[in-house]
């Protein structure tokens, strides 16, 4: 987790689109 966190603050990405990268590799790893 604390990974992702740093990566979000340099990459600076609103929570929405993280999530939704979140969401879209979570599903690649299910399928």
């Amino acid at each position: 987790m604390t990974v992702k966190n740093s990566y979000v603050k340099c990459s600076r990405i609103s929570e929405r689109k993280f999530r939704q990268i979140v969401r879209l590799f979570a599903v690649d790893l299910e399928a």
